[in-house]
């Protein structure tokens, strides 16, 4: 007998008791009392292990491979930092060891030689650069401290070019032919001083 069964059967027992012995009637409320505690049991243990039962296993599966995706991605995005950072950070001292030497100061990237192709890395083109930072620069080169006998010649703003694998006697006398400071070298120093003209200038 079918539980839909026991249930039309028990709706006819209250409705006419008389018709059916006490022992069927005693019966009959076990067998009632049976079914609702094993659909309450059912019911319980689809709480308890039903989201965890069969698929168990695959529920732990998917819940760590989204925490592998997740720790894959935050290594990536690490690596991804320290890459772009170190590539700012050599693009940033290129940039300012350029704009110490002043070169790029016209627009261009690398110097040029007189026929505009590009120059070999010993030759450096100053376009409008102070006096102060060409000779920092030339000085650092060639191991020489540079001393400023006046304010004037440091202002100075020049166009002019440096063969870095020349002499440096060369580039001071070079530089001599402007005819508005004197450059000497002595003793491990470059002395820099304005030439006055006849007008006290």
């Amino acid at each position: 007998m079918n539980p839909s069964d026991d249930k039309r059967l028990f709706l006819d027992m209250q409705e006419h008791p008389g018709r059916y012995a006490d022992r069927e009637l005693e019966a009959m409320m076990d067998r009632l009392d049976r079914e609702a505690d094993t659909e309450a049991a059912w019911e319980r243990f689809q709480a308890r292990h039903g989201a965890a039962g069969e698929s168990g296993k695959t529920r732990r599966r998917s819940t760590a491979f989204p925490m592998l995706r997740r720790i894959a991605a935050v290594v990536l995005f690490t690596f991804l930092c320290g890459v772009l950072g170190y590539a700012s950070y050599r693009a940033f001292t290129l940039t300012r060891h350029r704009a110490e030497a002043g070169i790029g100061t016209t627009g261009q990237k690398t110097p040029h030689d007189k026929a505009g192709a590009a120059a070999p890395d010993s030759l450096f083109r100053f376009a409008n650069v102070q006096l102060d930072s060409i000779l920092s620069m030339v000085g650092r080169h060639y191991g020489r401290q540079v001393i400023f006998r006046d304010n004037r010649a440091r202002a100075l703003r020049l166009h002019t070019t440096w063969n870095s694998s020349r002499p440096l006697a060369e580039f001071v006398e070079m530089l001599n032919e402007f005819d508005v400071f004197r450059l000497t070298d002595e003793r491990d120093t470059l002395f820099v001083e304005s030439i006055k003209t006849e007008e006290g200038k």
